[in-house]
C-alpha cells in the first residue's frame, strides 16, 4: 500500500518534469542546434584557440575562436528571430499598419544577420 502511494507520487512529479519540458523542448533544440552549428564543440575541444588573432578572430580559414563562435552564434539567432518576426508579421494580416512594421523589423535583423556574416569573412580571408 505505501509502495503504491510512494509510485503514484513520483509517477506525478515524473509527469510534471515532463510536461514542463515539453514547453521547452523546440526552444532547447534550437540552442543546440545553434550551438552545434556555430562551432561550439570546436571551441570546447580545442580551448587553446580562444587567446590568438586580433580582436579574437583568428585570420585563417581553417581555426575558429571563441569570439567568432559568439558572433557566429549571435547572428544565427538574428537570423532566426528575423525570420520569425517576418512569419508574425505576415500572420497579422487583420492589420495592415502592425504587419507591415513587423516584417520591416524582421527584413532589418536579417540584414544585420547577414552583414555580421559578411564582415567575419572579410576579416578571415
Amino acid at each position: 500500500m505505501r509502495f503504491t502511494k510512494k509510485f503514484t507520487a513520483f509517477q506525478r512529479i515524473l509527469g510534471t518534469i515532463i510536461g514542463q519540458l515539453r514547453k521547452y523542448i523546440a526552444l532547447i533544440l534550437i540552442a543546440v542546434v545553434i550551438l552545434l552549428v556555430s562551432g561550439g564543440v570546436y571551441m570546447i575541444l580545442n580551448p587553446e584557440e580562444a587567446i590568438r588573432g586580433a580582436f579574437g578572430i583568428i585570420e585563417m580559414r581553417g581555426r575558429q575562436s571563441i569570439t567568432e563562435g559568439l558572433i557566429v552564434a549571435f547572428s544565427y539567432v538574428l537570423f532566426l528571430v528575423g525570420l520569425l518576426v517576418i512569419y508574425r508579421g505576415a500572420s497579422l494580416g487583420y492589420n495592415p499598419r502592425i504587419a507591415i512594421t513587423y516584417v520591416l523589423l524582421g527584413v532589418v535583423l536579417l540584414i544585420i544577420s547577414f552583414l555580421l556574416f559578411y564582415i567575419l569573412i572579410l576579416i578571415k580571408i
